[in-house]
């Protein structure tokens, strides 16, 4: 038996998903169902995750938010596969997309592609491993540097030093910090220079690389600045969370460090303290954006998913209840429900609140917001947006003031303007 913690930043104002799992050694099997924890995300995403990972063991889940995100997961016959999730966030990058094509395509399945975002637009390295192909795209230059020297040795790996060559993982911030894994962990490079990556941070891989430690996890939010999650295999960790999340992670930290027989060296940073509310006002900006995002690539769908969770969260801002009305607009042309049609159009009577119907959510949603959609009376109700690939970079969204050693002069806007790259499956000599 084993124990596993994952982690997942999932938004830019400590949104969090966290769990520990008792598993197989090999496989990854689960034993019995995992424990997730939650801080900062919308129930909706609570009680879907919930549900799957009373059967199923949840990992590498990595994204923008809750529901734009990939991951995989393992079921209790140790079948393993991509979550239904992953789609949404594969189109929203052109070049990630394309790849996520070729995956599905060549397997006769969802494409199943291990991703790590950036945060410029289009910014993301992707590790295709049943192609045997990583691709990336709009890295910070010294990064893009660091993976194409070690492609250029080896490639993607062969068989036998498959493992031992192969890139493990790549973590990028919101400034275009990083850090890359090769060996499973056992060496690490990351970014230098001020501003990148928080001071203790740095302080803690530079230990760990002179102790020669290895790396167990390591997750970076590349929707914000000073946030990370550092656990070595020997037992020492390093996190900087919301103080609100402190004591659900070390519980959860504790009896991975148990399982493994190690003692827990434990090392908590705050990132905030900021208030439930203060954040809900913060997490609605941001779903606000996301639901124009949306609306102006013609995802009525998605952008009304969005603006009604940013309503929920802030149902005070009038902007934001004019933003989901418009989102309700632009869906209620491309449902065209008959009941509803019937209703505004010539007076019919609706069906109850809370019908059984596939468009009943949606009526009783657009009625609820009905004086609003009639108090824009004709005004634009479309918001299109130049952005067609999401960046939290572009607007730069943020919840806390940046930390001290985050404003000193950055290289982080050097970054590549080169798309994607291709690569062989081993090293041509």
């Amino acid at each position: 038996m084993a124990v596993s913690f994952q982690f997942a930043f999932l938004g830019p104002n400590h949104n969090y998903f966290a769990a520990v799992t008792k598993t197989t050694v090999k496989g990854g099997c689960p034993l019995e169902p995992s424990d997730p924890h939650f801080y900062g995300l919308p129930r909706s995403f609570e009680e879907r995750i919930e549900k799957l990972a009373k059967t199923q063991y949840l990992y590498n889940i990595r994204g923008h938010d809750f529901l734009s995100y990939m991951g995989q997961l393992t079921n209790l016959k140790n079948q393993a596969a991509p979550l239904s999730a992953n789609s949404v966030i594969y189109g929203e990058i052109a070049e990630l997309s394309k790849l996520a094509q070729q995956d599905a395509q060549k397997f006769n399945h969802r494409a199943d592609i291990i991703t790590s975002f950036g945060p410029h637009p289009g910014s993301f390295f992707a590790d295709a491993f049943r192609l045997n192909r990583y691709r990336w795209s709009n890295l910070p230059a010294d990064l893009e540097d660091r993976i194409q020297e070690h492609v250029s040795l080896y490639g993607y790996g062969n068989q036998k030093t498959w493992q031992e060559n192969k890139i493990h993982d790549v973590a990028i911030n919101a400034v275009g910090g990083w850090v890359m894994q090769l060996k499973r962990g056992a060496r690490f490079i990351w970014s230098q220079g001020e501003g990148r990556l928080p001071k203790e941070l740095q302080e803690a891989l530079a230990e760990g690389e002179r102790r020669k430690w290895t790396i167990s996890k390591l997750f970076l939010n590349h929707q914000a600045p000073t946030e990370y999650v550092l656990i070595f295999s020997e037992g020492q960790t390093y996190l900087r969370l919301h103080h609100n999340f402190k004591r659900k992670v070390r519980v959860m930290l504790e009896k991975w460090a148990e399982d493994k027989k190690k003692a827990l060296q434990w090392n908590f940073t705050s990132s905030c303290s900021c208030t439930e509310q203060e954040q809900s006002q913060k997490d609605a900006a941001y779903y606000s954006r996301r639901g124009l995002f949306y609306l102006g690539r013609d995802n009525a769908e998605l952008a009304c998913q969005y603006l009604r969770e940013a309503h929920h969260q802030d149902w005070e801002n009038g902007q934001i209840g004019e933003n989901y009305a418009k989102a309700l607009v632009a869906l209620r042309r491309d449902r065209k429900c008959p009941i509803l049609e019937g209703h505004l159009e010539r007076g019919e009577r609706l069906p109850p609140v809370g019908a059984s119907d596939s468009n009943a959510d949606f009526r009783d949603q657009y009625m609820s917001m009905l004086t609003t959609i009639r108090s824009l009376n004709g005004r634009r109700t479309e918001d299109r947006r130049d952005q067609e690939e999401w960046s939290w970079y572009a607007e730069g969204v943020k919840c806390c003031p940046r930390l001290p050693e985050m404003d000193s002069n950055s290289t982080s806007d050097r970054v590549s303007r080169i798309l994607s790259y291709e690569l062989p499956t081993n090293r041509e000599m």
